[in-house]
């Protein structure tokens, strides 16, 4: 009788840690692949390009995710976006978004760098970062 408990206490042990274990997981974070390419650079004065941004997932979980789009200075590329920001996207599916850059300059050419990520909305942290981007803009 005793060792029938000793089992069954045993194997009542044995699955709550099993749950115990299941649940503690790390959530896996997701795998993308993306692409960044500015459509013309230099561009003029006052003249505005647009900013393809190409999100893939790669992995098996769903992402829940955002672009930030940063100029270097704010006062010198101006960033629009129309359209729904956010974008959840299963394994296997991308999307692409387009934001308009528009650039100004004080001297006869400025560079600005553009700062993209993209946030995993899920955990809130990055996922891609690239800071590689220079938008030229030249005086007329």
């Amino acid at each position: 009788m005793i060792k029938k408990e000793v089992v069954r206490l045993l194997f009542i042990v044995l699955v709550f840690t099993s749950l115990f274990l299941i649940g503690c997981e790390k959530e896996e974070t997701p795998k993308v692949k993306v692409a960044v390419k500015l459509e013309e650079s230099p561009i003029l004065n006052g003249e505005t390009t647009n900013l393809i941004l190409e999100v893939r997932n790669v992995g098996s979980r769903e992402l829940n995710g955002r672009f930030n789009v940063t100029p270097e200075d704010s006062e010198l590329v101006l960033v629009s976006y129309a359209g729904e920001e956010t974008f959840r996207i299963i394994s296997g599916e991308s999307v692409k978004k387009s934001y308009e850059l528009t650039g100004k300059t004080r001297t006869y050419e400025t560079g600005v760098q553009i700062k993209v990520d993209l946030i995993d909305l899920g955990n809130n942290s990055v996922l891609y970062s690239n800071d590689d981007l220079v938008l030229y803009v030249k005086k007329e």
